[in-house]
């Protein structure tokens, strides 16, 4: 089939892009598709540049199926769509059905523009993959959706929001193997990933590694999806109790509920024995992760004499151990229906509060006191983008969040507040 495209805010665009059933059709599990955007990972660029990547790699996909149409090859059709990423917003293009034998030219497309990683959909998948431009799968989404609230999306000119659910996992979907610390680190090691490392490594400047926290011998559980590694727990015997030998969960498969499925594990292998657990990462600890699944304050001087004197003047967002008791909260389902029309209005607020922040507006009062999203560091877009997810599924934590959202954001407190504001929305 032949492309036709309009220009619009310089950019060009592609006629099937404001066919809002052909998209809605082109997305089924009837189709394939794949999702490219045309511009490099999380860097900055001005309109003009984002036009250009646009123009140009539009250009080479309308080369690609040229090539398919003079080899009597079947075309695939090209509908171009903004990326509503974690940074700055970017001009992509869904490709649906692509023939297999042109698959390799599309991922040296992905390399040419400096992709990490394509969307892919194969036909009869409900959900996508993010394949590298080397073929290697890091990321996997069990649904796509039109989701008009969704703080990530592919944005068509038809108004239409489109976005990748992921997949939580169960306890049927993961097999823990137990083995050594060492093991452990190994395992990952071999898939590729180095951002696991023993205690030894990780601890500090608070706990010694020479401390018993960091060196009693422990049992790990490696949770693996089909032969991938993708979180770690252990405990660690020390006389008569047990201490908490860390939860990792690999980057791309965070908030999965692979977490809550290690604390699991860990009170499963815990027996009768007390497990003493230290919280040293300030966000988890705020998060509430561990006590939320019934850990307590923990009593100091319970632990053997010898890791009491190791914790001496240690202080820590949060110590915890593990105490067992009912509670029921039966009685919050009381006012459920009264209050669903007042909790899907701020829901729909916080959305909307979101997308303005991801797209560099300043939903606060007095926005000349804040930097915009696009020119925050990363740690502060990172913390942005747990407070938006977070508060999205935990309505009783939005109003702290809100506060926080505002700490990230306020030039005073901000290292990059001299940054000139330069953000897409003043290009």
């Amino acid at each position: 089939m032949s492309i036709f495209w309009t220009i619009i805010n310089k950019k060009q665009t592609t006629l099937p892009a404001f066919d809002k059933k052909g998209i809605k059709r082109n997305v089924g599990k009837k189709n394939s598709n794949v999702f490219i955007a045309a511009k490099e990972g999380n860097k900055v660029f001005s309109k003009k540049e984002l036009s250009d990547f646009s123009d140009a790699l539009l250009k080479d996909l309308t080369k690609l199926n040229k090539n398919l149409r003079m080899n009597n090859k079947k075309q695939f059709t090209i509908t171009s769509a903004t990326g509503n990423a974690e940074w700055e917003l970017e001009p992509l293009f869904m490709l649906t059905n692509v023939p297999e034998e042109a698959m390799p030219m599309i991922f040296k497309l992905a390399k040419k523009y400096k992709q990490d990683s394509i969307a892919v959909s194969n036909k009869n998948e409900t959900g996508a993959s993010f394949v590298t431009p080397e073929g290697k799968v890091t990321d996997k989404y069990k649904k796509m959706v039109f989701d008009s609230e969704a703080l990530y999306s592919t944005d068509f000119p038809t108004g239409q929001r489109f976005t990748f659910k992921k997949q939580k996992y169960t306890e049927s979907d993961i097999t823990f193997k137990e083995m050594s610390e060492d093991a452990a680190v190994k395992a990952f090691q071999d898939d590729g990933y180095f951002d696991y490392q023993k205690r030894s490594m990780r601890y500090g400047p608070n706990l010694s590694k020479d401390s018993i926290w960091a060196t009693a011998p422990a049992r790990m559980f490696v949770a693996f999806d089909g032969e991938t590694p993708v979180a770690v727990c252990g405990i660690a015997k020390y006389k008569s109790v047990l201490l908490g030998a860390g939860i990792h969960t690999r980057e791309a498969y965070k908030g999965r509920g692979l977490f809550g499925l290690c604390v699991q594990k860990v009170l499963s292998e815990k027996g009768s024995k007390t497990l003493y657990i230290n919280v040293a990462n300030e966000k988890l600890a705020e998060m509430g992760s561990f006590r939320k699944r019934g850990f307590t304050d923990m009593q100091v001087e319970e632990l053997p004499e010898e890791i009491q004197e190791e914790l001496k003047d240690t202080k820590y967002a949060d110590q915890v151990q593990k105490w067992i008791k009912s509670n029921t909260g039966s009685w919050f389902g009381l006012l459920k229906n009264d209050i669903r029309k007042k909790r899907d209005k701020a829901r729909m607020f916080w959305v909307k509060m979101g997308n303005q922040i991801l797209q560099d507006k300043i939903p606060f009062l007095e926005p000349k006191k804040y930097v915009k999203y696009s020119n925050l560091g990363r740690d502060n877009k990172r913390a942005i983008r747990f407070y938006l997810e977070d508060g999205l599924d935990k309505p009783e934590r939005r109003n702290a969040y809100y506060s926080k959202l505002q700490e990230e954001m306020l030039r005073s407190s901000n290292v990059r507040y001299d940054v000139e504001d330069q953000s897409r929305g003043d290009r």
